[in-house]
């Protein structure tokens, strides 16, 4: 029960992150500024190493994705004022660190909101990161069969989405037969993430959880999934919450006027 307990609270966590970042940090490179917004448990001894590490692997992959869109508007014989390449990219990230220290991980989340050429872009990446090895946790390593967790996953998608009509339907539909990218251990099973206007109409995030008992016959690590069953009352919280959090008031605060 107690460990129980222990994961619900951490469920709980993201939104008090996502609310509330205790530093920015920036990286400024030749093409771009990356700002992070990291939250207090960046402060703290078990993660002030991996939020560094992350923030600079952000910062250079940005980097690297404009040096390519820089060198493919040259190849187009493109100057970069014509292309709108001089300004540096700026891309802001909001960062959350959800600890699950008694099943060894750790629940990241980030969501982007990038500025390249005049044009504005958002996205949400997440990952499971296992606090001992400051690895992300694979998809293939929950279960004995991932090809068949995967294809269970895609049908789940298809189900949940499919009356939306959403131009990439097929798109994410065949990308996740080969394996979920973003995705998030709940209690009860996978928390699958997508940004938005991709999987559902909106500028919200969109996601919704695989439960885990329908995925018990590709073999899955019953180990990581304490309510695996959905008999412990541990409350639901998904990422579409944590996003909603941020912009709602704290209790018996009023919101601002627009």
């Amino acid at each position: 029960m107690k460990r129980l307990l222990s994961f619900a609270a951490a469920l709980l966590l993201p939104c008090a992150s996502f609310s509330a970042h205790s530093a920015d940090v920036t990286e400024e490179r030749s093409y771009s500024v990356t700002v992070v917004h990291q939250p207090k448990e960046c402060a703290l001894k078990d993660y002030a190493d991996m939020c560094t590490h992350l923030t600079r692997f952000w910062a250079s992959r940005f980097e690297r994705n404009i040096i390519e869109q820089i060198s493919r508007a040259l190849e187009e014989e493109k100057s970069g004022e014509e292309s709108g390449m001089l300004a540096p990219a700026r891309q802001e990230i909001t960062m959350s660190v959800a600890p699950l220290k008694e099943l060894g991980f750790a629940i990241i989340g980030a969501q982007f909101k990038t500025v390249s050429a005049g044009e504005s872009s958002q996205s949400y990446e997440t990952f499971n990161l296992n606090l001992e090895t400051r690895r992300p946790l694979g998809f293939d390593e929950l279960f004995k069969d991932p090809e068949q967790a995967a294809l269970i996953c895609a049908e789940k998608y298809a189900e949940h989405y499919r009356h939306y009509h959403m131009p990439l339907f097929e798109v994410i539909y065949y990308a996740l037969t080969t394996g979920p990218w973003n995705f998030m251990l709940r209690p009860d099973g996978i928390e699958l993430v997508f940004a938005p206007g991709t999987a559902a109409p909106g500028r919200e995030i969109s996601s919704f959880t695989v439960k885990a008992a329908d995925l018990r016959s590709a073999g899955i690590d019953e180990r990581l999934f304490p309510d695996i069953d959905g008999k412990a009352g541990i409350p639901e919280m998904t990422v579409e919450d944590t996003v909603r959090a941020r912009s709602e008031p704290p209790k018996g605060q009023k919101a601002p006027r627009k």
